[in-house]
């Protein structure tokens, strides 16, 4: 990838929907409130019980989870082996590493939603009409395809593989297990997204739900860098948090009774996080990690995102 892979990109933002007439587009604070974002996209979904679960709640899901583990099971040395990976402090490092979580599922704001032909009924009228020619894909390749265009936008580097916006993309990409890399000319490049992701009603939910992540994490600061021993921490915290709220009792009571906004499920979501080792938290069950054992010497993880 030559070192300008990214040029363009930095400060670009995608065409969205108040152009179109559709969703339209307001400030992250009014994004936050009830009917500022579309809950009609489902991250989770039973089959047996027709129950469908907004995706953007789930993300905020893992952002707090991710926030949990952090402060729970991250050593000292860990974090600031995080932060001083990210060219960060560590409490800036904690922030972005819960941004980065929460947005692992964003590719699911994509063709995926027809996976699920009851979930895809419920769909607005106005997305449901604004597919263009898109064709599906894994969900979390199209999380880092997206997250490639939507970080650089938020003002971080992209200027080739090692460069902040890439490698994040690539952890996101990688939540299940198998990393692959970023081809910023083309898979990646905003104008396959516009063609192969929906049309400017889908892009435009896409950023909306990075920038209502980003927001209600505070994770306004924008690393520097990503290590590889930082990435790879990263990521294995990203895999826990994520299969830690997908488990069927994590979410199906909220989705009985879901919240009105995102900034309302957010705030419940983060409560676990305030209570003690013994209260109702996510983790509460979760037996101890040993996250010492991980060694970064041939990490399968990372291979992707050397240069």
């Amino acid at each position: 990838m030559a070192a300008d892979a990214c040029d363009g990109m930095t400060g670009q933002r995608l065409p969205t929907a108040s152009q179109k007439g559709g969703v339209g587009l307001m400030g992250v604070v009014e994004d936050g409130r009830s009917g500022g974002l579309p809950l009609c996209l489902w991250g989770k979904f039973s089959a047996t019980l027709q129950l469908g679960y907004p995706v953007l709640f789930h993300m905020l899901d893992v952002a707090a989870l991710a926030g949990e583990l952090w402060d729970r099971f991250l050593t000292r040395q860990q974090r600031s082996l995080i932060a001083e990976g990210l060219g960060l402090t560590t409490a800036q490092a904690r922030t972005v590493v819960m941004f980065w979580a929460g947005c692992h599922d964003l590719g699911k704001v994509s063709r995926f939603q027809e996976c699920e032909p009851v979930g895809w009924a419920r769909v607005s009228e106005e997305l449901r009409a604004d597919t263009g020619r898109w064709r599906l894909m894994r969900h979390e390749r199209a999380s880092m395809h997206a997250m490639v265009v939507i970080l650089a936008q938020f003002g971080y580097p992209c200027t080739g593989n090692a460069s902040p916006a890439v490698r994040a993309a690539q952890i996101l990409g990688g939540h299940h297990g198998w990393f692959h890399q970023v081809d910023v000319h083309g898979a990646a490049s905003p104008a396959r997204m516009a063609a192969e992701l929906g049309g400017a009603l889908w892009q435009d939910v896409r950023f909306r739900y990075a920038a209502q992540i980003r927001h209600l994490t505070g994770a306004s600061a924008v690393p520097t860098r990503v290590s590889v021993p930082a990435g790879v921490l990263i990521a294995g915290l990203v895999m826990v948090a994520d299969q830690l709220a997908s488990q069927p009792h994590a979410w199906m009571g909220r989705a009985f009774a879901p919240k009105f906004g995102a900034a309302e499920h957010y705030d419940f979501a983060i409560r676990p996080s305030l209570s003690s080792t013994d209260g109702p938290g996510w983790t509460a069950s979760l037996p101890p990690l040993d996250w010492s054992a991980l060694t970064f010497r041939t990490p399968n993880s990372a291979r992707c995102m050397r240069r």
